[in-house]
Order: C-alpha cells, then structure tokens, then sequence
C-alpha cells in the first residue's frame, strides 16, 4: 500500500507541476497556484526517491511468485476466465505479473530519471536534462494510464477482488478451488 499510496501523491503533484500552470491559475489566481505548486513541488522530490526505496522493497517482497510460467499461458489463453470456465492461476495470475512487472520496471525508469532532475550536480549537460525530462514523463504518463486499468480491475470489474485486496480475504468458494495451487506457490 505504501509504494500505490506515493504513486497516488506523486501522479498527483507531477500532474499539478505539469499542467496546473494552464489549468488552474486562471480558476485560483497566481498567489494560490504559487503556493499549491511550491507545495506539490517539495512533496514531488521528497517523496520521489521514497517510493523508489519501496519499489525495491516491494521487488524484494513479492518476486518469488511473479515469474511467468505455463499455468499463466493458459490463464491468457482463457482470458482470466472470461472465455469458459475459471482459469486456474495459482498465486498470482499473468494479469498481476504484467502489473507487478510493469510497476517495477515503469517505477524504476521514472524513479531514475526523477533522480537524475532532482540532483543536476554530476555534469549532466542541459541535453542529459531535457531527455530525462521527456523520458520521466513518458514513463509517468504510461504508468497513470495503466494504473487506471489496474484500478478498475480491481474495484469493479472483478467480483470481490476490491475485499480481497482490502481484508486480505477472499471467497471460501475461491479459496477452494484454489487451495492446492496457492500453498504449492509459498
């Protein structure tokens, strides 16, 4: 929760910092802006190489079972069960490894072109910046709109995933037919 936390604050101030000049100065006047953006600007460098300690120590977490393997083939091949029966994934299934995936290497990109902007002492040249600036923001950009994706899978269109994800319980049905699968992964 904490690495979903910072990414909210930090899509949050990065959003701000890019496109509230437009936005929101002609609603709220110079001074406000001034100081929402001063604001949103420290929150984005200190909290920026934060979530990046958390991405490491979510890496180091939740690897073991975010390897692909034949059981995820044949999870997509069904569609996550949306075309005929249930499909079986064991821990986890290839939708939350290409999320888990997405998440640590999107994160590390934006993480280490963050750095690289929040730190300009080590001879980058005004070129080195603006590329890191492009770069960090494609990948910022990329990640928000998966994480839309992400989001809506997990609150609405999959049934009990949203109390799942929060108790950290799921479906005695589920659990059942699950069970083998689950203890094989630990």
């Amino acid at each position: 929760w904490s690495v979903a936390i910072l990414f909210v604050i930090l899509g949050i101030t990065g959003i701000l910092l890019t496109f509230g000049k437009s936005g929101l100065i002609p609603i709220i006047g110079n001074e406000a802006f001034g100081t929402i953006a001063s604001v949103g600007k420290l929150l984005h460098d200190y909290l920026g190489p934060v979530f990046g300690i958390m991405l490491l120590v979510m890496l180091f977490t939740f690897i073991k079972g975010n390897f692909g393997n034949w059981t995820d083939v044949k999870w997509l091949l069904k569609g996550g069960g949306m075309f005929g029966k249930h499909a079986s994934a064991g821990r986890y299934n290839a939708g939350e490894k290409a999320w888990f995936w997405l998440a640590i290497v999107g994160g590390a990109v934006v993480v280490v072109s963050g750095l690289i902007l929040d730190f300009p002492f080590f001879d980058q040249t005004r070129e080195d910046l603006q590329l890191s600036h492009l770069v960090h923001a494609i990948g910022a950009i990329g990640l928000l709109a998966a994480s839309f994706g992400h989001i809506f899978m997990g609150t609405v269109a999959m049934e009990g995933a949203y109390e799942s994800m929060s108790t950290g319980y799921c479906d005695e049905n589920w659990a059942k037919e699950h069970h083998d699968l689950w203890y094989a992964d630990l």
